[in-house]
């Protein structure tokens, strides 16, 4: 008799990441994507995100648009929304959940840091490049327009502050529903007095 398998879904999902999807579209996508990576033990490359069957659960059939350029659009715009990492290893594309976990994972592999348990499947040897939007875009696309002097406020913290730290401070603002780039800051400005976002959270690089 077939069981079910148990999926491992942490609390940085619903606190970070649900609070950035745009529509229910991204949604399906992202859950679709948490399944096949734990099925998979490793990245999901874009061909099986495009294979016939998971592109029509995501964004449907009664369109006569094909749904394999509506879940494209999909995907970019998770990638852009930080819900899906995008990573190129051994020069094939493949997505992962754009979870903390996942993300802590992938600066792992770069790092070379030794292997870990539940490391998403990505080889220490693996030549791993993600993609990941600066932060005007990030800023645009899960906080509000781009000022002028939002723009300038910005650039003073990419002149402070490590990019990683920046990144994290947006989704750590978005996760809380506070969305102005006053409470990035108060955030950037906390993490430099105990020494960064891993201390923050109670974990040691």
């Amino acid at each position: 008799m077939a069981t079910d398998a148990a999926i491992s879904v942490t609390e940085d999902f619903f606190r970070l990441t649900v609070p950035r999807i745009t529509d229910l579209s991204e949604l399906k996508l992202v859950l679709q994507l948490l399944y096949l990576t734990e099925r998979r033990g490793g990245p999901v490359p874009e061909s099986v995100l495009l294979s016939a069957q998971i592109p029509g659960s995501v964004v449907g059939l009664d369109s006569p648009e094909p749904a394999e350029v509506r879940m494209r659009r999909v995907i970019e715009r998770a990638v852009a929304n930080g819900t899906l990492i995008r990573l190129t290893t051994a020069g094939a594309v493949a997505f992962l959940p754009g979870t903390e976990r996942f993300r802590r994972q992938v600066d792992q592999a770069r790092d070379g840091e030794p292997a870990m348990p539940g490391r998403a499947g990505i080889a220490d040897a693996d030549d791993v490049a993600v993609y990941r939007p600066n932060a005007f875009a990030l800023y645009e696309q899960n906080i509000g327009p781009l000022t002028p002097l939002i723009a300038e406020r910005i650039r003073d913290a990419e002149r402070t502050y490590p990019r990683t730290w920046i990144e994290r401070a947006i989704e750590e603002t978005v996760g809380y529903n506070k969305r102005n780039w006053r409470y990035v800051e108060a955030i950037l400005a906390r993490w430099e007095e105990i020494g960064g976002p891993d201390e923050a959270s109670g974990r040691r690089s």
